[in-house]
């Protein structure tokens, strides 16, 4: 399992096919270093790491968010969910759940593959597969 970092939206974003709320999201968009990320802040709040490999507070709070990233969850009724969180001057100001509206090409994807990808959004929102 590779690094990634943890992400928090404020308010939180509920499941659209059950509800649930409290959903973990993950990322690998941001520096990957096992950062704590919430909405409404610049800087990663906390490193899930141990003491000794944690960046001390001051090195921690110089990392900033691209201005879209991309996380994802799965729910406990099984429903894998996308979002895309957009950062205004290094805060991390909104997220939404990925739809045909705010999807962008992966670098290594076709036309034809980010078409395919772009038709499972449209039959199940939030679906980030």
């Amino acid at each position: 399992m590779g690094m990634f970092d943890q992400y928090r939206p404020k308010p939180g974003i509920s499941c659209p096919v059950c509800g649930a709320s409290s959903l973990e999201w993950q990322s690998k968009d941001g520096p990957c270093a096992l950062f704590v990320w919430v909405e409404g802040h610049a800087a990663p709040v906390e490193q899930m790491a141990s003491d000794d490999c944690k960046l001390p507070p001051e090195e921690r709070d110089a990392w900033r968010l691209p201005d879209r990233f991309e996380m994802f969850a799965e729910c406990l009724c099984r429903t894998p969910l996308g979002a895309v969180g957009f950062a205004e001057e290094g805060v991390w100001t909104r997220t939404e759940l990925l739809s045909p509206g705010n999807a962008v090409a992966y670098p290594d994807e076709s036309e034809r593959q980010f078409r395919r990808r772009l038709m499972g959004y449209a039959e199940h929102p939030g679906h980030a597969g």
